[in-house]
């Protein structure tokens, strides 16, 4: 029997590092955000196969866990790259607004990562449904 806790932390690893990885992609646009929803998804439908008496509180737990990693792992990735870019947004800046220019950065890579558990909560939201329909017919 697998723990709702090990599903979510788990997908929420896999989902994570495929976003920041694919964010990485310059001109990757807003494609990234598939892997949080596909990592809820993923994160619902395995936390409700297992035979219990509350398939929808374990799912939706599962998907909370796994968005809060896929964020986790989101910020820290766009925090260590902001460090490691900053001399090139400073130069690019100017040395008037470059601290304007770090900190606008930095809160927009960690508004990313609030998207990308969003994104999560959402997959989730719609294959839990799926999932429970699905396993009411089999019965």
């Amino acid at each position: 029997m697998t723990s709702v806790r090990r599903v979510g932390i788990l997908v929420g690893l896999a989902g994570g590092l495929a976003f920041f990885l694919h964010a990485l992609i310059p001109y990757s646009l807003s494609y990234p955000f598939i892997w949080p929803v596909v990592a809820g998804a993923v994160a619902g439908w395995r936390a409700t196969t297992d035979v219990s008496t509350h398939p929808g509180r374990d799912g939706m737990l599962a998907v909370l866990i796994a968005g809060a990693v896929v964020g986790l792992i989101g910020a820290v990735g766009f925090s260590i790259s902001l460090l490691v870019l900053r001399p090139s947004i400073v130069d690019a800046a100017g040395p008037a607004r470059a601290a304007g220019a770090v900190s606008a950065a930095g809160m927009s890579l960690l508004s990313l990562s609030l998207v990308a558990v969003v994104a999560t909560w959402i997959g989730g939201a719609f294959a839990i449904p799926l999932r429970l329909r699905r396993r009411a017919a089999a019965h």
